[in-house]
């Protein structure tokens, strides 16, 4: 975004005092690739020989962007008549029937289709392919879909196909689906060259920006190519238009891999358009100054969940509803900040390769007027030395690189019209503690996770007769989750507990002073549950107690004393009698002798 005033807050500019707080960055290397669902050696599953054709006439649309530093790429185009399951000629293939859809345009240089859903889907594949797309995407099944509308990454070119499978031998043509509309982006957000400077790999940047691969010299680059694997284009769309901004993926304390993103307000300022969201991956030059792009680069879609978000400090902070692809960076993070500070940006000016500037932090907590959108923001000045932020940039990653690795330090809001490299960005540390919660989630045993300061009720063993004794609560505190029961979920069994005295077994002979494991075990109860032991002199016909409410663990010691000298010994354990249950008990199998 760009903005035309600015005022100091000199109180708060020269520094910040706050507790500072850091995490680590981790990889994502998910045990099963996206790309591993099914598909035939063409791509699609089926022949398409008789597709469906829709072909759209050339649009005119004002590609002026209502959102100022915000590239509008395109317009959205609602079909006059929805395309159903009924008007599509469908084939049987392996597992169901499939049927495709092939659109063309006049104009668009890339398209970005629209499902609508109803009721419940049956299984479900979809597959999409741009004319100008090199290889087709990994299959979108139910478990990608959220919801009853679905935006689907964008694809290469002015015409794409779209399969559907639908599992099963159920008619296809009642499917309770239709393509609605097709967001038509109308340019790559290129602006004509600048005078003397010929753009940088894919040429859409207005100013003189510099490729990631162009600091390969730097030795801070393997910390740089780092927060670049965390950083994404993000397209979305608001008020019948599509516009790019870009964003980080950002790690948490528990290193759980959920995909927390942050990105700007006047970016995705609410969830409608947090919904229409899809994200480019690895959109990187091969080399320095390269127009061939990273052959890692991918796309994922279906929008995000918007968890926090405020227009004065300008941050939006999201979690992805689909995973990133495999070897993304979930990029560590650092509250503190200082003037001085060297620091670099990662973006996507106009939607161009990832590009990284070098700069230091020049001002702290500054009163922004925004003239785009008008009233004020909190945020921290920085100014560039080599390459700068421009639209498209809003949203992405502020970075400062200490001991070999790059920490995230806020998002872009954008800067003056006329001084690319001076730039403004969140300040993460005056927002912390209301995005601190997701920051410091929780690994959980069983899979997912909890935000820190949340608890989970888990269970050592699945099946009790009292699931209470199996369960403790474990509590999510800074990363870390107290306790160490790792099961989900307790079924209550119906049936009866049992005892058994495993030692002494009978036959032994102890003497006083010796320190002898009492040993048994319970079944259908858990540690937490209570025993008491007691000792027979004359054989079973009369006990005196050794240990009342002793815990379940299976052992306990006894010391012997010389008064309890005898040749009729007995150990007797006890889960004591309740208003539900009655006592269960059992005996050692014989007796022992206790010597003075």
């Amino acid at each position: 975004m760009k903005i035309r005033s600015l005022s100091l807050a000199v109180a708060m500019a020269a520094s910040y005092s706050v507790q500072a707080d850091r995490t680590e960055p981790a990889q994502y290397l998910p045990a099963t690739p996206l790309s591993a669902a099914r598909t035939s050696e063409s791509g699609f599953l089926g022949s398409g020989s008789q597709p469906f054709e829709l072909e759209l006439p050339a649009v005119v649309a004002d590609l002026t962007s209502t959102k100022p530093g915000v590239p509008k790429t395109g317009t959205v185009y609602p079909l006059p008549i929805p395309v159903t399951p009924s008007l599509l000629q469908w084939e049987a293939v392996e597992g169901g029937y499939a049927a495709r859809i092939r659109v063309s345009t006049v104009n668009a240089v890339r398209l970005r289709l629209h499902l609508v859903f109803g009721g419940t889907l049956p299984a479900l594949e979809l597959r999409i392919q741009g004319d100008q797309d090199a290889t087709l995407p990994a299959p979108i099944g139910n478990a990608a879909i959220h919801g009853n509308e679905l935006w689907l990454p964008a694809t290469q070119g002015s015409g794409a196909d779209l399969e559907i499978f639908v599992g099963g031998t159920a008619a296809p043509e009642t499917l309770d689906l239709r393509l609605d509309a097709i967001n038509l982006i109308l340019t790559d957000a290129s602006n004509a060259d600048t005078p003397g400077f010929s753009a940088q790999s894919l040429g859409y940047a207005e100013y003189q920006e510099i490729d990631l691969a162009c600091w390969s010299d730097d030795p801070r680059y393997p910390a740089l190519q780092i927060a670049a694997a965390a950083t994404a284009k993000v397209n979305f769309i608001e008020d019948g238009g599509s516009y790019i901004c870009s964003g980080t993926l950002l790690n948490d304390k528990g290193s759980t891999l959920t995909p927390w993103f942050a990105t700007a307000n006047h970016c995705l300022p609410n969830q409608t358009v947090a919904d229409t969201a899809s994200f480019e991956w690895f959109l990187q030059a091969t080399d320095c100054g390269a127009s061939s792009t990273d052959s890692r680069y991918s796309q994922t879609f279906g929008g995000a969940q918007l968890l926090w978000t405020e227009f004065n400090r300008e941050p939006s902070f999201l979690r992805l509803r689909n995973p990133p692809p495999a070897a993304v960076y979930f990029s560590g993070w650092d509250t503190a900040i200082h003037v001085g500070d060297g620091v670099w940006g990662v973006h996507h000016p106009r939607g161009d390769h990832t590009m990284v500037s070098k700069g230091r932090v020049t001002a702290l907590q500054e009163t922004v007027t925004d003239s785009g959108q008008g009233g004020t923001h909190i945020l921290d000045e920085v100014q560039y030395v080599y390459g700068g932020t421009e639209g498209g940039s809003s949203g992405s990653g502020l970075f400062a690189v200490n001991g070999g690795t790059a920490y995230w330090k806020g998002s872009l809001f954008g800067g003056p019209d006329n001084d690319y490299q001076n730039s403004v960005y969140s300040h993460f540390a005056g927002y912390y503690e209301q995005i601190k919660p997701w920051l410091t989630s929780c690994a959980l045993p069983w899979g997912g996770s909890i935000p820190g300061g949340q608890s989970v009720t888990a269970y050592q063993i699945d099946r009790a007769v009292s699931c209470t004794s199996v369960a403790e609560v474990r509590t999510c505190s800074d990363g870390t989750l107290s306790g160490s029961y790792a099961l989900r979920t307790c079924t209550g069994s119906g049936d009866s507990a049992t005892m058994t005295v495993i030692h002494p077994a009978g036959g032994e002979t102890f003497n006083a002073g010796a320190i002898v494991p009492i040993q048994w075990q319970l079944t259908g109860y858990g540690p937490k549950a209570k025993v008491n032991i007691a000792l027979s002199r004359n054989g079973g016909a009369k006990w005196s107690a050794l240990k009342s409410g002793a815990r379940n663990t299976g052992s306990w010691n006894w010391k012997v004393k010389k008064g309890q000298a005898t040749s009729q010994a007995l150990i007797r354990v006890c889960l004591p009698k309740t208003n539900k249950a009655p006592a269960v008990c059992d005996v050692s199998d014989a007796v022992f002798v206790v010597s003075k």
